[in-house]
């Protein structure tokens, strides 16, 4: 659904990653999102060690650099989940990856788009207002899950036939 909303979408030769040549926005944000719970159990294994952390870590990032946002996505959890606990630091190093992907996005490709994805910060309110717990009527909390579990794809569907049929 990803695909068929961006711009890029051409054809149905589009859903085959690398295609078209276009080397960005190949998948969406959940691919990023999915990888950095994976980058996450690594940074939090005793098992592995350090330099293998960290290996593993920049192969994360590599294969999450052509979805939308990039490996950003990825680091972004991996800092809020090995920082539990620390608001401020959890908080930093977010705005910090943003900073830099914003900034890589302002000077390579998009000034425009570089400057709007630093809009992430007013996120930071909503976000120091979560308490860490579900709501509290568990009919809502499951009609919310399965909201926007349908919601995300159905949206970006609608999207690329607007886009497509216009």
């Amino acid at each position: 659904a990803y695909i068929f909303a961006s711009n890029d979408f051409v054809d149905f030769k589009s859903f085959i990653p690398f295609y078209y040549g276009n080397f960005l926005n190949q998948t969406s944000v959940m691919w990023s999102l999915a990888w950095g719970l994976v980058m996450l159990r690594i940074a939090d294994s005793k098992r592995i060690k350090s330099i293998y952390k960290v290996l593993l870590v920049i192969l994360i990032c590599i294969i999450t650099l052509s979805s939308d946002w990039s490996c950003i996505a990825a680091l972004c959890i991996m800092a809020i989940g090995t920082n539990r606990g620390d608001f401020r630091k959890q908080m930093s190093w977010m705005i910090f990856y943003v900073a830099l992907y914003s900034l890589v996005y302002f000077f390579a490709i998009d000034k425009a788009y570089g400057i709007l994805q630093m809009g992430v910060v007013l996120s930071i309110p909503v976000i120091a207002m979560y308490n860490g717990k579900r709501g509290k009527n568990p009919k809502i909390n499951k009609f919310m899950k399965w909201f926007f579990y349908i919601f995300y794809p159905v949206h970006l569907f609608v999207i690329g036939l607007i886009n497509y049929f216009s």
